[in-house]
């Protein structure tokens, strides 16, 4: 943690997958010890309290992620930031006694609080300028939060295409040099053009390239995120239709069926939108027509429609209602290696 210079600040319940494909890539731009996303760069045995509290001292910003559930009510009924010991709390209410510069980030449609939602200590916040962050308007938010922070504006201009995500990765750079009208010259890693909230860029390759296939309801798109992430780290390559249609394509249908009969094994997250998603049937029935296999990823107990019970019959399903996100998406991953390595005859993942 030697010479932190970014702090991301954050609730793992709701904006996990946000901080880490932000984290992960601002890391690869600045180095692993000018980051801190809490438990990542704190070394075992050590105080977790007096590990944030270093990690604060020595940041020059700190990117606080709040999202729709930011002010929720914890276990006691109470809000989490009523409590003092809220680790959230505690590290912006330290970041302002420090003068640091805090910049309040708005996602998935979030808004600021109102004072009187605040404890005294982080109604400071408020005077900050925020900036937003929305999986639809990816490019677009970034190239906003590039433009408010004193990012050049010229990254932007036709004669130089880079990616909202990329020009962000460079005015973090030079924010830190001094030069902010300056990025040091950097090989920006390369970022999807949309990822949704947000979801890791794609592996390389074409269709017949990815293995596994996310069929799911528009309305969970924010854990299909972490499933994707989650399955994506453990090499499991994925096609999910909101990050590999490619803008302007010229059938939708058409790159979704032919996604399908290139997959080595579907997985279907099964919620109650799903259950009622007439383009989840479809899917489904498609993937049943190309003899791909299923593994439905059951995340609520609502019961399954007839037509879902008759393709579900004869295989396995994983019933996640039950366990802790982190469990169920573990064993989503041992399931999926399982089934698609059996369905791609040993070809590998």
């Amino acid at each position: 943690m030697q010479g932190s210079t970014v702090f991301i600040s954050y609730r793992r319940s709701e904006s996990a997958s946000y901080a880490g494909h932000l984290g992960d890539a601002l890391r690869r731009q600045l180095g692993e010890d000018r980051v801190m996303l809490d438990f990542d760069n704190i070394e075992p045995g050590a105080s977790f309290v007096e590990s944030l509290q270093r990690a604060v001292e020595r940041c020059e910003v700190m990117l606080v992620l709040i999202g729709p559930q930011w002010l929720a009510h914890g276990r006691d009924g109470r809000p989490r930031l009523a409590d003092p010991g809220d680790f959230v709390r505690g590290e912006i209410a330290a970041a302002l006694r420090l003068n640091k510069r805090v910049v309040p980030v708005l996602i998935d449609g979030a808004r600021l609080p109102e004072p009187a939602e605040l404890p005294d200590e982080l109604k400071p916040l408020l005077t900050r300028i925020a900036m937003r962050l929305s999986a639809d308007r990816w490019e677009e938010d970034l190239a906003a939060l590039v433009t408010q922070l004193g990012g050049a504006p010229s990254a932007f201009s036709t004669s130089r295409r880079v990616s909202g995500f990329a020009a962000l990765l460079e005015m973090i750079g030079s924010l830190f040099s001094g030069s902010p009208s300056s990025p040091q010259p950097s090989a920006a890693p390369t970022a999807p053009a949309m990822p949704p909230s947000p979801a890791p860029p794609p592996p390389a390759g074409g269709t017949a390239d990815r293995k596994v296939f996310l069929s799911h309801a528009s309305e969970d798109r924010s854990l299909v995120t972490e499933v994707l992430r989650a399955l994506e780290s453990a090499g499991l390559r994925c096609w999910v239709s909101f990050r590999d249609i490619a803008d302007g394509e010229p059938s939708w249908a058409g790159a979704i069926t032919d996604a399908i009969a290139n997959s080595a094994l579907m997985v279907v997250v099964v919620s109650k939108d799903a259950i009622a998603s007439r383009q989840v049937l479809r899917e489904v029935s498609i993937a049943d027509s190309e003899n791909i296999p299923f593994l439905p990823f059951c995340i609520d107990t609502t019961p399954l429609s007839s037509d879902l019970r008759y393709f579900f019959s004869a295989g396995q399903r994983l019933d996640a209602s039950g366990l802790a996100r982190a469990e169920s998406l573990a064993r989503l991953v041992v399931a999926a290696r399982l089934r698609a390595g059996a369905a791609a005859g040993g070809r590998g993942l």
